[in-house]
């Protein structure tokens, strides 16, 4: 969550074990897929600490460290109930100059936590731990956030957003009339008008206005370029309060290219230091290319983002738990990782990393390729072959449309190999790729038959309620496939509040073995992060947070 292009944008270069101090680049040019509508600094992370800072954050050990306020206290009421209290910094200003307050501190959290908001992401999921804010009228400063679950947990999502500036964001205080769990209960149908009006006006805030990049970090906006670039430069502030052991760029290059094959040959001609999320085949080529050039660092890791063909099990041919688990038996999951990522991927059976290896359920096996089993399965749940096509009682045939991102090249094949696949069985499956935010809103809607899509999470994101639960099955909401069981609610639940990692682990496998049984969702594969970037930055951490690195000692080689 935390350790994303913020820390490479952001990176505090210091020099461990070394007296002397390296020449940084002047500028670090970073290359970027796309600039969406969306990509502003309140609905996206691609500035995460840049221009606008965490509470508190991890640094490359993955420890909690203080950012914008100090964790002065922890208070544990019960097994499942904490206070963490927490002490703004003085060092905490705005970029014109004003202390950050509590103020501002609520008034993010009633941002993230509002459905009423565009533009939110599964990586805003944790905050729902966080359950109320307390000020404390003697101490301008200080406050307490209270949380409800696992307690290692709770700590480590307590201060893990980015704080926003109420005076901007909000000028009118229209929020401050309303709670933190009333702003949480609002939704189309209950919000009062004021809210509506609010978000409507905040959800159409245009990318890219300068206004809104009055952060506390060390960057603001020098220039912006539709569709091509945007560039980042350090406040003058903030490079004079610099530590003397501490070096940050003067500037940052956002560069847009598109296609990923245009993106290699900039980093292979020194044309931008970083690109990230490389597909497999432009992996492949860097690694030829750097035999030869010896000019490139490539980092192989595990990844948190999982990919999965899901089934909308609201529509009557996909209730039947015995056409979805046939319907799993046509997908060779390790055929499919060998042919879209050429084996940068891990195989898994549930939404738990297998590098999680003590919450990872390895009594589960990845699915069976049967072809053979997918037909004795659809005749015992109903269906009958003629010759053509499968079709039950009503004359209804199986055949389905299968929806996905059409701008991601590894799902057009995976969507490829499902349609043939199926094709082999009698299965028609009709392609129905769309734009990314369009899709966004057919799942959400429900308007979908089967989809290919992925979620994102964390070594540390352990609530699946979200994704999973029953109270998320509503329009909306995340859980797309509609699926959910008293049992598996109850795991779900029991997971969160877990008081130990080990009593967390017994529920999450007991999730995992339902999801397997039901199968709602066949999940494929965690896609490994494939990193590549200049040798003119000889140090880089991998990390398991997004983007997959933690780059805190990016230096120029002398």
């Amino acid at each position: 969550m935390n350790q994303k292009l913020r820390l490479l944008g952001y990176s505090l270069l210091f020099l461990a074990g070394c007296t002397s101090q390296v020449d940084y680049p002047s500028q670090l040019r970073i290359q970027i897929n796309s600039f969406p509508e969306s990509f502003s600094p309140i609905k996206t992370n691609e500035f995460d600490g840049i221009i606008f800072q965490f509470l508190s954050e991890r640094d490359s050990t993955d420890k909690i460290v203080s950012n914008l306020a100090e964790l002065s206290e922890k208070i544990t009421i019960n097994d499942t109930i904490s206070l963490f209290g927490f002490t703004l910094k003085s060092s905490a200003k705005w970029a014109n100059g004003a202390p950050v307050s509590k103020e501002d501190v609520l008034f993010t959290l009633k941002l993230n936590k509002c459905r009423l908001r565009s533009g939110i992401s599964s990586g805003s999921f944790h905050l729902d731990a966080i359950k109320a804010f307390y000020p404390d009228s003697s101490n301008a400063r200080f406050f307490q956030l209270e949380t409800h679950g696992n307690p290692e947990y709770s700590r480590s999502v307590a201060g893990d957003f980015l704080v926003m500036p109420e005076n901007i964001f909000d000028p009118q205080k229209t929020l401050r009339d309303y709670s933190l769990e009333e702003i949480g209960s609002f939704n189309e149908d209950n919000a009062p008008d004021d809210v509506k009006k609010y978000f409507e006006t905040f959800n159409g805030i245009a990318p890219y206005d300068s206004v809104y990049f009055n952060g506390s970090g060390p960057y603001q906006i020098e220039s912006y370029y539709p569709d091509q670039s945007i560039s980042l430069a350090l406040t003058e502030t903030k490079k004079e309060k610099l530590p003397s052991q501490f070096q940050l760029a003067d500037r940052i290059n956002y560069v847009m290219i598109t296609d990923p094959t245009a993106a290699r040959f900039a980093l292979q001609n020194n044309e931008v230091d970083v690109i990230t999320q490389v597909p497999a085949t432009e992996f492949v080529q860097l690694e030829a290319f750097n035999k030869t050039s010896n000019t490139l660092n490539l980092y192989r890791q595990a990844g948190f983002k999982f990919v999965f063909f899901g089934f909308n099990t609201r529509w009557p041919k996909f209730s039947s738990k015995d056409v979805r688990i046939a319907l799993s038996h046509i997908i060779d999951v390790q055929g499919i990782i060998d042919a879209v990522r050429l084996g940068y991927a891990e195989p898994t059976v549930g939404p738990v990393n297998p590098v999680l290896s003590d919450l990872y359920n390895d009594d589960i096996s990845v699915y069976n390729y049967n072809p053979d089993q997918s037909k004795v399965l659809l005749e015992k749940s109903g269906w009958n072959f003629d010759g053509n096509n499968w079709k039950n009682d009503a004359r209804e045939t199986l055949d389905f449309e299968l929806t996905y991102n059409g701008t991601n090249p590894d799902y057009q094949k995976i969507a490829l190999i499902i349609q043939s696949e199926a094709k082999k069985i009698g299965v028609q499956v009709n392609l129905a790729p769309e734009e990314s935010g369009t899709l966004l809103k057919r799942l959400r809607s429900h308007q979908f038959e089967a989809v290919l899509y992925s979620f994102v999470g964390s070594p540390r994101a352990y609530d699946y309620s979200p994704l999973f639960h029953t109270a998320s099955a509503a329009p909306g909401k995340m859980n797309f496939s509609g699926f959910g069981t008293d049992e598996s609610d109850r795991e779900i639940e029991k997971a969160i509040l877990s008081t130990s990692r080990e009593e967390m682990a017994i529920h999450l496998k007991k999730l995992q073995q339902i999801l397997h049984e039901e199968r709602p969702i066949v999940f494929l594969y965690f896609e490994q992060s494939l990193i590549a970037t200049s040798k003119r930055f000889p140090r880089l951490n991998i990390s398991y947070y997004r983007p997959g690195y933690d780059p805190v000692g990016f230096y120029q080689t002398r």
